[in-house]
This record gives structure tokens, sequence and C-alpha cells, in this order.
């Protein structure tokens, strides 16, 4: 995974991890290097959750670590080793963000969103650019329950609904780095997370290269 908001990464001091490495060694590594750098060498492990993160600094810094990335890699990550996926966390999507060049670039793009009437509004006032920028790429995520369905969602926006992840207060716990991981495969967020991770491999084509965005 790589915490590219230009908003900043929360992830480091959640778990009490360090910068070093992260955004900014990648992107200074993108800098220096003919071919790219690969992702996984600028990843640290958080232990609790097995994952392995590039994690971002919590400041404006983060901004010029995604530009910097981006500007060198026009978007394009590249990721080293078989059968490996790259999740980018682009925070709240707008359309001149920095992160747009890693829009461009994934093989999938989720947007998350409520199915409430204001979440949905906002949603309709970006459709018109993320279609642009991401194409039949483009797939919604529903968090928590409200008065739409995914099918609802899905006819009035002609997008596929992928998954739905319920408000679980004992795994947001586990995620904002606040309770333990015991049994964290077990918390009906985790398991909607798997289930999601199932249907976007399904319905993804396999890259040609070895890339994610």
């Amino acid at each position: 995974m790589v915490e590219a908001d230009p908003a900043g990464g929360d992830l480091a001091a959640r778990f009490g991890h360090s910068m070093t490495p992260g955004l900014v060694t990648l992107a200074a590594a993108n800098r220096s290097g003919a071919a790219g750098a690969d992702v996984g060498e600028h990843a640290q492990r958080l232990a609790d959750l097995g994952v392995d993160v590039v994690l971002a600094p919590p400041d404006p810094s983060a901004e010029a670590g995604v530009r910097a990335l981006v500007s060198t890699s026009g978007g394009e990550l590249v990721v080293g080793g078989a059968a490996r996926a790259v999740v980018c966390d682009v925070g709240r999507l707008a359309e001149t963000s920095a992160a747009m060049p890693l829009v461009r670039h994934a093989d999938r793009v989720l947007v998350v969103v409520r199915p409430w009437v204001e979440d949905q509004a906002h949603l309709q006032a970006r459709l018109w650019w993320l279609r642009q920028a991401a194409g039949d790429r483009l797939g919604l995520v529903l968090a928590g329950t409200g008065p739409y369905s995914a099918a609802d969602i899905s006819r009035a926006w002609g997008v596929t609904v992928l998954g739905q992840v319920p408000f679980d207060d004992g795994g947001a716990g586990v995620l904002a780095g606040r309770l333990a991981t015991r049994r964290w495969h077990l918390r009906p967020v985790a398991r909607a997370l798997g289930d999601l991770a199932d249907v976007v491999v399904r319905t993804t084509p396999v890259p040609t290269r070895e890339r994610a965005a």
C-alpha cells in the first residue's frame, strides 16, 4: 500500500513508525533511477496487520512527495516480484489533485462513498471527470448502510458497486492503532475487505507489465 494522499498520511503516527523509508525516499529514488524504483523497497511492515506500507509524512511535504513521485514516474509505479498488488490511498480526490496521474495509470479506481443523499450528490458532481480519468476501470465501494442499495446506486450512475464495507467500531479501532489486532481477521470490516479484494482480483484484467497505482 502507498499513502499517496497529498494532504498527508496517518499510519506512521498510528502505529509508531518512522517516515523513512517511505514516500519521500520513493520519490527521491525515482528521481535518481533511470528505470524507476521498486515500491516494495520503500515500504515498512505493519506487523500487526500484515501489510507493507509506503508511509507518508502528515504534513504538506506529503504533497511535494506525491508531485515528485508522479513527475518522475508519470503515475506508473514499478512493482517488483510476481503476484504483488499495490493499493494507493489518494485521499479525498479532486480533479486538480497531485495524485491524479496515479488514478489515470491505475488498473482499478475505487471510490468509497456512503449510500446517503448528500454523499451521492458529491459523487454526481465528480462523476464526469472521474469517468474521464478512469473510464471503465472505475468502481464504487459503499461505506455503511443507508437509504440507497448497491443496485440503486449502480443503476443511477452506471458504475458498478464492487462491495460494501460495514461500520465496525472495533475494526476501526484496530485500523486506527488504538485496539489490539488479535482476531482481526474475524472483524466484520476485515471480512468485507477480503471479499472486496476477491471481487477486484476477479474483475481486473491482468496487467501486461509489473505496475500498479
